[in-house]
């Protein structure tokens, strides 16, 4: 069994109750939260930390394969979401909406950890152009200068989840910041693809 939490990790013998091993991660005084859980594939296990790594681990022994940064937890970005594997790629979002960040969803090579893809769910500056004909069109659903306020949240703090007959990776988003929508977006409603369920492939 392997059983996370903040900062932490074990592993412990299912039919004994015995600790194989044990992992603790620096901890951030600034992060303190809860834990949605581990993935495991093959012999290894993944696991995000809330200052924002992604840490594949030798499954038996608890010795790390790989370590990555994979956001800037400065400025405003921690995890709490359990990664999801999917073919050969570990999945994952960050948390931080409140904090003013703008939400994504990657994936990473199981054996390297190298980032293989990113969604972005909120478009940023216009002026800088768009990464995906899907943000060209989200971003005509926001308006003002939300980028530099707190840039659009919408973040992906959950775990997702996948369909491999239609090969679609589905997932929610967190609300859209600044939250007050007159300071946000003022001419216009709902702002796509924050507080949505998105599929992609």
């Amino acid at each position: 069994l392997y059983l996370p939490a903040p900062d932490h990790l074990w592993a412990i013998d299912a039919r004994t109750a015995k600790e194989l091993w044990h992992y603790q991660h620096p901890a951030n005084k600034a992060f303190h939260i809860g834990h949605r859980g581990a993935a495991v594939y093959k012999d290894t296990v993944y696991l995000t930390t809330p200052d924002c790594h992604l840490i594949a681990f030798d499954a038996k022994t608890g010795k790390i394969k790989w370590d990555v940064i994979i956001a800037d937890s400065k400025k405003g970005y921690w995890s709490t979401n359990a990664p999801l594997i999917v073919k050969d790629m570990v999945v994952s979002g960050m948390a931080g909406a409140e904090f003013g960040v703008r939400g994504w969803i990657a994936a990473y090579d199981v054996e390297t950890g190298k980032e293989a893809w990113r969604f972005w769910t909120v478009p940023g500056d216009p002026k800088k152009g768009f990464e995906s004909k899907a943000l060209e069109a989200a971003a005509k659903t926001w308006d003002g200068e939300w980028w530099k306020i707190a840039g659009g949240g919408g973040t992906v703090w959950d775990a997702a989840l996948y369909d491999p007959t239609t090969d679609l990776l589905y997932f929610g988003t967190g609300n859209p910041t600044p939250w007050n929508s007159r300071a946000r977006t003022p001419s216009v409603g709902d702002n796509l693809y924050a507080a949505s369920i998105v599929a992609v492939k």
